[in-house]
């Protein structure tokens, strides 16, 4: 019987010889350490997607809210028949929104005081998630149903490695009274990368994004729905909920694209939120999104559902404590 060889072969001389010439001593100290830190061996799940399509989904304010087998019934599919990793946490930086979604694509460690999405417009990025992937062959684009009045996406994913990023300036994304629908950003999205094969998709929502507190076409839009189900809910949670509902039929509509298009089983998905919904107050997190325990425990605040789901595997739960710095080497 064979047995698999699951040690990691890496050849660092290149390495070893830039560092010879590094005239910083800082920055041979961050080489020196960095060298000598542990190569992790394979295991089991290495390689387990090998060649696979990968969608990789960060969910505004994606909280465990989010998360109803009544309400969301597609989401909670999701953690049930995907890996759900269930101590996945988001780390908050000087721009919530943006900050992880620069740790996602690049695995760096962000400066505080600072919005990194629209500070370093001059950096390169070898190591990004897009340009790992563009060097497998793959065709790597990137999705946002909103304009760049936050962050200047269209420079850094450019810089990040994606091929285009297209935002609502590009996409035929109906305006509605607060934030949009990311069900019509999964079918503008898929248009585009569906047809090019094998392809790493960056998706960027909105549906669930705040205000919670005000009228809104997706806060209200499924309130009755909601009120059968959990009637003594205050109605900022509500709209929560309700915007999350729209963020389910979201992920029941791409599912469908992919099925139809014959592409369901080779493609993987990754769902990860940037932060819990803010300006909601602490007390109604407590209350309403507490699954797991006392969210007000050390960085409990900051733990938010992650979803890795492939159509083929077996669910399992996977407590390791992990966050957005992880994203990038577990993919």
């Amino acid at each position: 019987i064979s047995v698999p060889d699951f040690a990691r072969k890496i050849d660092d001389s290149a390495w070893i010889a830039s560092m010879a010439d590094e005239t910083s001593e800082v920055m041979k100290q961050i080489d020196e350490y960095l060298l000598s830190r542990p190569i992790p061996d394979k295991h089991a799940m290495t390689g387990l997607f090998k060649d696979k399509n990968m969608i990789l989904i960060m969910i505004e304010a994606f909280d465990w809210m989010a998360i109803d087998e009544q309400l969301t019934p597609t989401l909670f599919m999701m953690t049930q028949e995907g890996y759900f990793f269930d101590h996945y946490y988001a780390p908050q930086y000087s721009c919530a929104t943006g900050e992880s979604e620069f740790i996602a694509l690049t695995s760096l460690v962000p400066r505080s005081g600072i919005c990194s999405m629209n500070t370093y417009l001059g950096n390169k990025f070898p190591q990004t998630l897009f340009s790992l992937f563009n060097q497998k062959n793959y065709v790597s684009t990137s999705y946002h149903n909103y304009t760049d009045k936050f962050y200047d996406r269209t420079t850094m994913h450019q810089l990040f490695g994606s091929e285009h990023f297209y935002n609502r300036e590009e996409l035929d994304i109906p305006i509605l009274k607060g934030w949009p629908s990311d069900v019509n950003l999964m079918d503008e999205a898929f248009a585009i990368f569906g047809q090019r094969e094998p392809y790493f998709s960056f998706i960027i929502t909105s549906s669930t994004h705040f205000p919670y507190d005000e009228d809104s076409t997706l806060g209200n839009r499924y309130l009755d729905e909601i009120d059968a189900v959990h009637p003594e809910y205050p109605m900022n949670i509500k709209r929560y909920i309700s915007k999350a509902m729209e963020v389910d039929k979201a992920m029941a509509r791409l599912l469908e694209l992919l099925e139809s298009s014959g592409q369901l089983e080779d493609t993987v998905l990754m769902l990860f939120g940037d932060h819990f919904p803010l300006k909601t107050e602490r007390q109604d997190l407590l209350d309403y999104s507490n699954p797991m325990g006392d969210r007000n425990i050390g960085y409990d605040i900051n733990r938010l559902p992650m979803i890795l789901y492939h159509s083929e595997t077996k669910g399992e739960v996977i407590s390791k404590t992990m966050s957005s710095f992880d994203i990038l080497p577990t993919v």
